[in-house]
């Protein structure tokens, strides 16, 4: 008799067990559900849609321009335009000869190391300047362009600024001049392609505006 006792008593605390854990279960579900509904509303993003207005959004400099966002092809033709346009100047000035021995590489390890450790933090730090959350992709496509920009840019400052350029009277070296205006233009180009989004896609600020 107390084995039967003993049996039906176990058999309730496991019953009792295994309710609660079906409440945990079913309350679990309608979490996932919840979030699985706040999924759905929430407003799709289309990329092809996306980059074509990106293709809208340049920023203007006194040199040239960088551009965010711009098919490989049309960087080419803006890029290719400016350096025919200020070769022409400088070619009676100063040849490649005459740069100062290893300009290229100085310049190219500076603007990449640049990117590589600082770019990411400055996206970030622009959108807490301007109250907006990008999605994640935005920050991989905004490096992604400004790489492949890289070599082009880097190219037009030598052209523009070497003629320019007298090694006795600068106190700075040619390719730390080249360099700041790299990396002038990027921080230029990061904000003004971030503050131009349409407001649908700037996501919300930590205060939920």
């Amino acid at each position: 008799m107390q084995d039967l006792y003993y049996y039906i008593n176990q058999l309730y605390s496991f019953i009792k067990q295994q309710n609660k854990r079906m409440e945990g279960l079913e309350s679990a579900m309608k979490d996932l559900q919840n979030e699985i509904e706040a999924l759905k509303n929430r407003p799709s993003i289309n990329v092809e849609r996306l980059e074509y207005k990106f293709d809208q959004l340049k920023v203007e400099t006194l040199e040239g321009t960088l551009n965010i966002g711009l098919n490989p092809s049309d960087i080419d033709k803006i890029e290719d335009f400016a350096v025919d346009q200020q070769t022409s100047a400088t070619n009676s000035h100063t040849s490649m000869s005459q740069l100062p021995e290893g300009l290229r590489e100085k310049v190219d390890e500076s603007s990449n190391e640049y990117i590589e450790q600082e770019l990411p933090a400055l996206i970030v730090d622009t959108e807490d300047q301007l109250q907006v959350k990008l999605d994640p992709q935005y920050h991989t496509m905004i490096i992604e362009d400004i790489k492949r920009q890289l070599p082009q840019r880097i190219s037009y400052y030598i052209n523009t600024l070497s003629g320019q350029y007298n090694r006795s009277s600068e106190e700075s070296s040619l390719d730390e001049i080249i360099f700041s205006r790299i990396k002038a233009d990027i921080q230029q180009a990061v904000y003004t392609f971030i503050a131009q989004l349409p407001n649908e896609l700037k996501g919300k600020n930590n205060d939920g505006t």
